[in-house]
């Protein structure tokens, strides 16, 4: 009985290590489809702060260690790209994840004839743990924000903030009343990744609208100047027009009659051009001057003693016309100028040497002035006209009448840019 029994314990021990010459085997690659798991040394990594952690997978694949087995050294380097490249592994989520935050990763196999095994693929969670806690700021709160110059072409200016930061707007310039502009931070050296690693803290939030105000604006449109503002306008322009007909025409005879204001020219200066003046504005006058002095007779004889009254059209300008801050509108009054145009009158006076015309500073009729001041600067400004005339001027070429006024056709002329 006894010799029964020990040859049964024989036979159970050479079974077991026939099976595990088998598995032995199996994992040299010999022959046997074993199956390996892929998940069994796989972890993820997470490091950073709280809300910007990063997460990386590591020792995903030290499994190869355990079931490449071989004495080639060669058919080990050659199973263990094969087995890399069977084995796939992908995160969901790499980054700005919180504590509590769940990750996946996905396996990804295929099968390698020469291999003899299986893969094991499918997903594996894990949960984020372990991340700092930084100190959250505003980035914006000690930044200053100011607005220069006049619109619609004020300019931004950006100063103080945090040191580490650099700020950037996406408008700094041509900018206006009401505008709105982002201004985003980041970090000046590095991602925001880095900055939270390298500080432990986090700015928030990242980018910051802000709308420009409390530049002083050009005036744009003629209704935006207050009637008193015209109205002093108006009255150093015909101070102006009067005193220069004074001081010009001091003979005797020679008086200044009257200016009848007709209306406004009003120019703007185009958006995007950097044309100075940025608005005009034109007091338009009819004016009518008696002259008293000879004028040309038969065969270029001269006349004497003539008196006659001369029309003529011109304008007294002020530019840069502004409303401030407050709401108020400022214009230079000191700073305005009469029309440099000249024609010459109907009659003149004898000299030393010959004769000359009187010179009028202005304009014969409205369709020149038109063509001067508003037709030859349409490319660079828009403009209003709201110059109406009753009474055209005498033609150039009309006989002098001796009496004290000459007479005139009544008709309406009325004139545009072209």
């Amino acid at each position: 009985m006894k010799g029964k029994s020990k040859m049964k314990t024989m036979k159970k021990l050479i079974s077991l290590l026939l099976a595990l010459g088998t598995l032995i085997v199996c994992l040299s690659f010999t022959g046997c489809n074993a199956t390996v798991d892929t998940t069994q040394t796989l972890t993820v990594k997470f490091k950073g702060v709280n809300g910007y952690g990063t997460a990386t997978l590591e020792d995903e694949y030290d499994w190869i260690d355990e079931v490449n087995k071989s004495d080639d050294e060669l058919e080990l380097l050659a199973n263990e790209v094969k087995m890399r490249e069977a084995v796939k592994y992908s995160l969901d989520k790499t980054d700005h994840l919180s504590n509590g935050d769940e990750v996946t990763v996905t396996i990804t196999t295929k099968e390698v004839k020469d291999l003899n095994m299986n893969f094991k693929d499918g997903e594996i969670k894990f949960t984020v743990e372990g991340l700092k806690e930084a100190e959250t700021f505003d980035p914006f709160e000690d930044l200053n924000i100011s607005f220069e110059g006049y619109a619609p072409n004020g300019t931004l200016n950006i100063s103080g903030g945090d040191g580490t930061l650099t700020f950037t707007a996406d408008k700094t310039k041509g900018l206006k009343n009401g505008d709105t502009i982002t201004i985003t931070a980041k970090p000046s050296v590095g991602d925001m990744e880095r900055y939270i690693e390298t500080y432990n803290k986090i700015y928030s939030p990242e980018s910051k609208e802000y709308t420009v105000e409390g530049l002083a604006a050009y005036v744009t449109k003629l209704d935006e100047i207050p009637d008193d503002v015209l109205n002093k306008m108006k009255a150093q322009a015909e101070d102006a027009i009067k005193a220069t007909a004074a001081n010009k025409y001091t003979a005797d005879g020679c008086v200044f009659k009257s200016a009848d204001f007709l209306g406004y020219y009003f120019l703007n200066a185009k958006d995007g051009t950097s044309t100075n003046p940025r608005n005009a504005i034109y007091c338009v006058y009819k004016c009518t001057q008696t002259l008293k002095g000879a004028a040309p007779g038969p065969n270029n004889t001269v006349l004497q003693d003539q008196v006659h009254d001369d029309v003529y059209y011109t304008w007294y300008a002020f530019t840069n016309a502004m409303i401030l801050p407050d709401g108020t509108c400022s214009v230079d009054m000191s700073s305005g100028s009469l029309t440099s145009a000249q024609t010459n009158a109907t009659i003149g006076y004898r000299t030393f040497v010959g004769y000359n015309y009187y010179v009028l500073y202005g304009y014969k009729d409205i369709d020149a002035m038109v063509n001067d001041t508003i037709t030859k600067n349409v490319d660079k400004y828009t403009y209003e006209n709201t110059v109406k005339d009753t009474e055209p001027s005498a033609p150039a070429d009309s006989e002098p009448d001796s009496s004290e006024d000459s007479s005139e056709a009544s008709s309406e002329t009325s004139s545009s840019a072209a």
